[in-house]
Formats: structure tokens, C-alpha cells, sequence
């Protein structure tokens, strides 16, 4: 029994070598498909940050559309329109850096490592809050809990278009972590990296506004309102007519080609007339929820108890989005796994199988049917939400300075 004893041990420690030489094989053949796609100049969606990058770098207009559409054009751009960097101005700094690259596929490999490390990094800080630093895989190492991000479908989907939302999730990570900590400088600091899409969150924004106007507690929204300004200003200082600029593309009506969100379901039904305001319609139906819900916990204000639906109510109801934005949807799933992993020794069976069943859905759905695909993971994570947290008792899902302190 010894022997088979030591040899499970060692299977669960990653010593046997069987495993060791399997990891690499996997390593190398994932490395060897990252590198064959970047050969083939993957424009959708990095172009944009490579074009605007470059424009603000050199002092041009990032959100000019025919400047843009001629550079996309060198690089083999196909499209009848150009593809805009909508993030906000303040955003430009952070990307910045790409504008001094010349090689474009070194460029999109760096751009994706910090996504990948940034998608990581935000896991394993979620996994630390919700779980109170408990594991919630607990046959695995420590070290590879965070390989849940890569299950997601809308996580391996926002790598493959390189988009920045990882990035935004990296801000409501930090956030939580340095809220529950009373840190509340650095939470705003963090919170400002959500900004780069604010719509996507703008329920948080409500509750922000909402609880400064409760509590006078105005430290975080200082410290955020801060790095905007400072952001701003280096955008600025990069161009002086950045803010003009970025006005003049939203007048445009270039943001109303694309119909997203739950808005393009409704839009598509009425093609032949100005159906941009309908965008708006899911955004009003969710500040409405909003406010019930502020209403019934005003006074037991909890952001990390209840941060995870309202990622989920906001994605659901944004005024413009896309499935892989849908990444920021990780923290009402570590959320959740967190909360099962400490009521019991391991996750629910059923829930493992909604899981996979969401993400083969939500591959289907992307396949055959892009309209609904959007609404599908938010709405079975609600529903999952809902019936783990149905009355004010059960509303708690982990102590509430879960993880070890730093």
C-alpha cells in the first residue's frame, strides 16, 4: 500500500513525471498555435489599439476615423469602416505603449501577456476574497486555482480579439481587496482602471454615487477622481485636442452602426428606422431594479456581498457590449465556487454541470445565434445568484475580511 500511497501523493503534488512531460507538451503546443496565429496578422480587434497607440504617440488624433481606416488598410483591414478605439481618454495612456512598437505581431504578444497576467492576477485575488483563503480545489496546487478563468468562454474569447476588458476586471478585483481591507485610496485607484469601459459597470457607478451621497465617505472617489484627472491630463499633454477629439467621434453616430447588447435583440426587429435609442431601453430597466435594490440594503452596505450581482445585472442590462466583455462575469462565478468550496469539501456536481452546459451553450449560441448569445451566461448566473442569496440571512458569502491580510 506504501508504494501506491506515495504514488498518489506525488500525482497530487505534479511530481509524477508522466504529468511533467504532459504540462510541457501542452505548454509547447500552445505556444506553438499562440505563435502561428500571430503570423497570420490577427487584426480583430488589437488594430484599433495599434492604430489609435500610434496617433497619439506621434500627436494625432486616435479617434479620427479616416486616419485610422487609412492605417487599417495598410495592415490589410477588409471592412467597410474602420475599427475605433472607443475607450475614453483617459484610457490612451495605458496603451500608449504600443505606439512605440514596430513590429506588430511583438506587439500583440506583449498586449497579451499583460491580459493574460492581468486576468490571472484578478482570479487569484477573488479566489483570496470570496474563499477567506481557503482552497476551493482542494486535490489541486494553490497555484493553479486561477485556471478557472481560462474555462470561461467569454475569458478565452476576450484573448482572442486582444481586447482590454481583462483589465477592467483587474480594477473591481483591486477594488474589493482593498475595500475589505479599509484601504480606501488604493480601492479607488483600482476602481479607476474599471473606467476604461465604464458602461459595462455603470450599476457600480450608481452605487458609488448612491453611497457617497449616504455615507459623505468621499476618499475612494477622490482617489479615483485623481488618476482620471492625472490620466487625462498626460492624454493631453500627448494631444491638446484630445477631449474635442473624442467628442467628435461619439457625434458621429459611428457607435450607432454596431447594435450590442441586449439592445441589438430589439434593435434587429426594427432595421429600417433610427433604432439607436433603443439601446438605452435594458439601461433603464436596470436602474430601476437598481434602486429598489439600494433601497433594501442602504443600510448594510457591503460591497463585496454585493459587487457579484450587480457585474452580473449590469453586463445583462448595458447600453453597449459583446460577449467577451462578458469576462468581467468571473467575479459572480468565483463568488459562487467560493461559497460552495466553503459550505462543503468540494463544488456541487450540479453546479459543475451548469457551468460546462453554459459554456457549450454559450458556444452555440455565438455559433448559430450571436443576438442571444449575449444574454445567456448573465442570466443563468443571476438565476444561480438568486437562489444561493433568496432572503437577507443568506445574502453573506464570505466573512467579511475574507483572505489573509498582506
Amino acid at each position: 500500500m506504501q508504494p501506491r500511497q506515495q504514488r498518489s501523493s506525488e500525482l497530487g503534488t505534479g511530481n509524477d513525471p508522466v504529468l511533467r512531460v504532459m504540462k510541457w507538451v501542452a505548454v509547447l503546443c500552445v505556444s506553438f498555435l499562440v505563435v502561428a496565429y500571430v503570423v497570420t496578422t490577427p487584426l480583430q480587434d488589437f488594430v484599433e489599439y495599434w492604430t489609435s497607440a500610434h496617433q497619439i504617440v506621434a500627436g494625432r488624433n486616435p479617434y479620427s476615423l479616416l486616419e485610422l481606416f487609412q492605417l487599417q488598410l495598410r495592415l490589410g483591414w477588409q471592412e467597410a469602416v474602420p475599427l475605433m478605439n472607443l475607450t475614453p481618454p483617459w484610457a490612451l495612456p495605458l496603451i500608449a505603449p504600443i505606439g512605440f512598437a514596430k513590429s506588430y505581431a511583438i506587439a500583440w504578444l506583449a498586449w497579451v501577456t499583460v491580459l493574460v497576467l492581468a486576468l490571472w492576477w484578478s482570479t487569484r485575488l477573488l479566489l483570496d476574497l470570496y474563499s477567506g483563503g481557503r482552497s476551493i480545489f482542494p486535490s489541486e496546487p494553490r497555484n493553479r486555482e486561477p485556471l478557472i478563468a481560462f474555462t470561461f468562454y467569454p475569458a478565452v474569447w476576450c484573448l482572442r480579439f486582444a481586447q482590454i476588458t481583462p483589465l477592467v476586471l483587474a480594477g473591481v478585483a483591486g477594488f474589493l481587496w482593498f475595500e475589505c481591507r479599509n484601504r480606501h485610496v488604493r480601492a479607488g485607484m483600482c476602481l479607476a482602471m474599471a473606467t476604461i469601459k465604464p458602461h459595462l459597470l455603470y450599476l457600480v457607478w450608481l452605487a458609488m454615487l448612491f453611497r457617497l451621497f449616504r455615507k459623505r465617505d468621499w476618499v475612494a472617489a477622490t482617489s479615483l477622481a485623481s488618476v482620471l484627472v492625472l490620466f487625462t491630463s498626460m492624454a493631453i499633454l500627448m494631444r491638446r485636442t484630445v477631449l474635442q477629439d473624442y467628442g467628435t467621434l461619439l457625434r458621429s453616430g459611428y457607435t450607432h452602426l454596431f447594435p450590442s447588447a441586449l439592445g441589438a435583440i430589439v434593435r434587429y426587429r426594427f432595421a429600417k428606422v433610427d433604432t439607436f435609442p433603443l439601446q438605452f431601453v435594458a439601461p433603464l430597466a436596470g436602474t430601476i431594479w437598481f434602486v429598489c435594490y439600494w433601497r433594501r440594503r442602504r443600510d448594510d452596505w457591503q460591497w463585496k456581498e454585493n459587487m457579484p450581482l450587480l457585474v452580473t445585472i449590469s453586463l445583462l442590462t448595458t447600453a453597449y457590449g459583446w460577449t467577451f466583455d462578458q469576462v468581467l462575469l468571473l467575479v459572480p462565478i468565483v463568488a459562487v465556487a467560493a461559497r460552495c468550496a466553503m459550505a462543503g469539501e468540494k463544488l456541487p456536481r450540479k453546479l459543475m454541470i451548469l457551468y460546462t452546459s453554459m459554456n457549450i451553450a454559450l458556444f452555440l449560441l455565438f455559433s448559430f445565434w450571436k443576438d442571444v448569445a449575449f444574454a445567456a451566461a448573465p442570466l443563468a448566473i443571476m438565476a444561480v445568484l438568486l437562489k444561493f442569496t433568496p432572503h437577507e440571512s443568506r445574502v453573506r458569502l464570505a466573512p467579511v475580511y475574507g483572505g489573509s491580510e498582506p
